[in-house]
């Protein structure tokens, strides 16, 4: 086991037997011993992901680990994924993003499914920041509109992750990445205080001096990615000359159930997990083959489905992109991995 990254390099692919699902986190400690470069892990599900992140941080305390699991919704699905994935597939690809802060070696864990989805570029996150910092000005409709551009849900009370209220010179957010809310006391546009807050009970307990925000969704809302998703949707599907709630509400800035699912739309161009961590030692179980072929044939049913109702009128409104651009098919799969 000592010798595994010497023959890893001396092989370029390498098969380790006799690895149960138990033992893989202390097999990628063993090989980030001598490693100088990123590792990124791909598991068979969400609860083999989390098993191995247990595993990792036994073998490997030291060890900086970023998850990145899939939607938890069904291909071409009504809905969106829920806030709780989001957030912490934002929160994943923010860090990668910002490769020049990660330290030389770390693991990215994710699931097959995961991996399998194309990914907003990278310079959509590196771009979507805002940063407060106690006792500065802040324009108070330009962070307002970053909040709406990047997936934050206005409401009265804010109570999960992606939620922001405004009630006078306070305004409440809970970013992505924090256990608790904040809440900005503004005097005219200064800050006088950030302070985190419990939800349930609404009441601040501690202050702090500086926060960043980040983007609580994977697409934008911001006048270029409203742009690109109504000429994309136009493009695609042709003129819209009957109600079609998702266009209406994306060409208002405003969120709308599933839009996820047109993703490729509000980007020029989608990028993979792979051109995140482009230097990566890439492992994963071999149960992970056949698991994409299976699930390149559910993508294909779910959206031969959506095909079909549509022509039957059946389907409402509902314009299905073509797998291809959502995800990574055998032959782009089987090229990436062939790097």
């Amino acid at each position: 086991m000592n010798s595994l990254l010497t023959a890893l390099n001396e092989r370029r692919t390498l098969a380790v037997g006799g690895v149960p699902t138990q033992s893989q986190g202390y097999v990628l400690a063993k090989l980030l011993v001598d490693a100088t470069q990123p590792i990124i892990h791909i598991c068979a599900n969400d609860r083999e992901m989390d098993l191995c992140a247990t595993a990792l941080q036994f073998f490997a305390p030291d060890c900086m680990i970023i998850q990145l699991p899939a939607w938890d919704c069904l291909p071409y699905d009504r809905v969106s994924p829920a806030h709780a994935i989001i957030a912490e597939r934002v929160n994943a690809l923010c860090h990668l993003a910002h490769a020049e802060s990660l330290p030389q070696t770390f693991v990215v864990l994710t699931t097959i499914g995961a991996a399998m989805q194309k990914l907003p570029p990278r310079a959509n996150f590196r771009d979507s920041s805002f940063v407060l910092i106690t006792g500065d000005l802040v324009d108070r409709d330009e962070l307002i509109a970053f909040l709406i551009a990047n997936g934050y849900s206005r409401i009265s009370k804010v109570m999960e992750p992606g939620e922001f209220a405004v009630r006078g010179s306070i305004i409440d957010i809970f970013p992505p990445d924090s256990e608790n809310a904040i809440r900005l006391d503004l005097f005219d546009d200064v800050i006088e205080s950030i302070k985190f807050f419990e939800t349930l009970s609404q009441i601040t307990h501690s202050k702090c001096e500086r926060i960043t925000l980040q983007p609580i969704g994977e697409i934008r809302l911001d006048e270029n990615g409203v742009t690109r998703f109504r000429m994309g949707y136009r493009d695609h599907f042709g003129a819209v000359i009957k109600d079609d709630p998702l266009y209406e509400s994306i060409s208002q800035g405003r969120h709308y159930p599933g839009a996820e699912h047109w993703l490729p739309l509000f980007f020029e161009k989608l990028e993979t997990l792979f051109d995140y961590v482009p230097n990566a030692v890439v492992s994963y179980d071999t149960s992970i083959a056949a698991i994409h072929v299976d699930r390149l044939e559910v993508l294909s049913d779910y959206y031969d489905a959506r095909v079909k109702a549509l022509n039957s009128k059946e389907g409402g409104q509902y314009h299905p992109l073509p797998p291809a651009m959502l995800y990574l098919l055998d032959d782009e799969w089987q090229k990436l991995l062939s790097k």
